[in-house]
């Protein structure tokens, strides 16, 4: 026989899975299956610009840091965008690879 304490966590285990599957019946119900795999597909990213970002990772365009010192007008807080897992994230004013 089980102890009350692990037959709680097991019924109250069954009790959620229950809930959950109610919820996604009823949803399933309420945006039928092709509205949901129409709301899955799509994306609202705009793709990448096709000067830097091809699609292939043979072609991405590197920058030397005077470039980037330059464009980023010295790295000024005012273009600071965010932080992110690889650093700071500026705004480019402008990009010259005219070099």
């Amino acid at each position: 026989m089980m102890a009350p304490s692990s037959l709680f966590f097991f019924l109250g285990g069954i009790v959620v899975l229950i809930i959950l599957l109610i919820i996604v019946a009823v949803c399933w119900k309420v945006v039928k299956p092709a509205g949901m795999m129409r709301l899955v597909s799509q994306s609202r990213r705009r793709p990448a610009s096709p000067d830097f970002f091809s699609g292939n990772l043979r072609t991405i365009s590197y920058f030397d840091f005077k470039t980037l010192k330059r464009a980023t007008k010295n790295f000024h807080p005012d273009n600071l965008l965010g932080r992110g897992g690889f650093g700071p994230v500026y705004k480019v004013s402008k990009l010259d690879t005219s070099n």
